[in-house]
């Protein structure tokens, strides 16, 4: 018969061995787990991003935007007196935009996170992606997150058994379809004012078959908007309760690629209009109903044979202020109801890339805008793009850069962009919002060197 103190010394060596033989067991279940999770977390989801920062020079004042690091036209001249006051004053005669400026920032910064799940036979996925280009104001302020693209989709591989179609859906904030294909270039402008420039809210669904590619979507405003009697402002298409609309159909086969497409735009300027009372001075408000409808067609042609890429692009808009298109819309007839009628800008925005090469890769973009006036006689107030002016009459840009990619992860670059606008003046015959006297251009080069933490 074992003594107590034996007794206590048994079972305590019997419990010990429990507790060495389980701990390998629990060891083993809580590896199991965390790998399990670590696997679910690699094949359903991706981030993604980089570090970036860029260095610009600007030979002259150019409208910008994202603190200066998104370049758009050169501004006009501003001469500080007239020839005449020059001579009669005896001092020098400045253009007083002609002033170099440097910057230097690191807002661009991206991080994104990519979803994706198979239910069933439902592809789920999704994208939410952020910069810190929010906050900045003018040359300056404090960079804030600030969402680019949110956006969830679902596709199908298959929706008959006889033909191989696939069907996609997209709905949330990502590219507008004009947008989405763009040139080869380093620079935050991603081509504009000759590519359009938009992302926006919207519902796109897509349907392929042996490589064509039909796609419709319906899209709103919110980051880039209509310019009007307020400003630029989302009211316009919010009162106008009607969607932009996105048409069109692709080909994809054996490198080459065909786009073509059509995008209408429907907005309301004015919800109140004023009349002159019977006494024949007095103002008085009304409510009035006004529609401009815009019709903006595209074509797209990519070739793509190894380390070679060619592509081209022609937009032929009316109005396209709020896809960052040099134009927008006037107003052509004053109505005794106190309503207006408008016109719209017709432009044709063109740019062709070609870039070649993969670690070492170099590109070179050229683009040209002519502006054509307004469609009918201008008899009022005019409301063009944001980030341009009433006064161009046409523009050009040549735009070669290089990339050198220092393993997977690091990149670096440079740019040259030298952007050409044709101002003008308005004479007496100029009653289409196409300014055509005393034509001069205004050049600005644009150095660009940049660097990329890739993640």
């Amino acid at each position: 018969m074992l003594r107590p103190q034996q007794l206590i010394c048994t079972i305590s060596a019997l419990l010990l061995t429990s507790a060495l033989c389980a701990a390998p067991a629990e060891g083993e279940a809580k590896a199991t787990k965390y790998d399990k999770a670590r696997a679910h977390w690699h094949e359903h989801y991706k981030v993604y991003g980089f570090a970036r920062n860029y260095i610009s020079f600007d030979s002259r004042e150019t409208v910008t935007t994202v603190a200066g690091l998104f370049s758009y036209i050169p501004k006009d001249e501003l001469w500080n007196v007239t020839p005449a006051q020059a001579t009669a004053e005896g001092i020098e005669r400045h253009d007083l935009n002609a002033s170099p400026n440097v910057r230097f920032l690191s807002i661009s910064t991206r991080v994104g996170l990519d979803i994706n799940y198979l239910l069933e036979k439902t592809h789920i996925g999704g994208k939410i992606e952020a910069d810190f280009c929010a906050g900045v104001n003018g040359n300056g302020g404090t960079a804030l997150f600030r969402m680019r693209h949110a956006y969830i989709t679902l596709g199908w591989d298959s929706l008959s058994n006889k033909r191989n179609t696939n069907v996609k859906m997209l709905i949330g904030q990502t590219w507008h379809p004009l947008t989405e294909d763009m040139p080869d270039v380093i620079s935050l402008n991603s081509g504009a004012p000759f590519n359009a420039f938009n992302r926006s809210p919207q519902l796109r669904i897509s349907t392929s078959a042996s490589g064509i590619t039909a796609t419709v979507a319906a899209l709103w405003q919110m980051q880039y908007m209509s310019n009007g009697p307020s400003g630029t402002s989302t009211e316009y298409i919010n009162h106008s309760c009607t969607p932009e609309i996105y048409a069109g159909i692709s080909y994809n086969t054996h490198g080459v690629t065909m786009k073509g497409g059509v995008d209408v735009l429907s907005i309301c300027p004015r919800q109140k209009g004023q009349i002159i009372g019977t006494d024949g001075t007095t103002a008085l408000d009304v409510k009035v109903k006004e529609r401009l409808t815009t019709v903006s067609p595209y074509i797209f042609a990519e070739y793509k044979h190894g380390l070679l890429r060619l592509a081209a692009k022609t937009i032929y808009a009316q109005a396209g202020e709020h896809l960052n298109l040099s134009g927008g819309y006037g107003v052509a007839e004053q109505r005794p109801d106190g309503s207006r009628r408008y016109t719209p800008t017709r432009s044709s925005s063109t740019w062709l890339s070609i870039s070649y090469g993969d670690r070492l890769k170099g590109s070179i973009m050229a683009g040209y805008a002519q502006l054509f006036g307004t469609k009918d006689q201008v008899t009022g107030d005019t409301y063009f793009c944001g980030n341009s002016f009433k006064n161009v009459n046409r523009l050009w840009r040549v735009q070669p850069s290089i990339t050198w990619s220092i393993g997977k992860y690091f990149v670096l670059g440079a740019e040259y962009e030298l952007t050409s606008v044709q101002y003008g003046t308005f004479g007496k015959n100029d009653t289409h919002a196409l300014a055509t006297n005393d034509l001069h251009r205004v050049m600005n080069h644009r150095v660009q060197l940049m660097t990329m933490l890739k993640f």
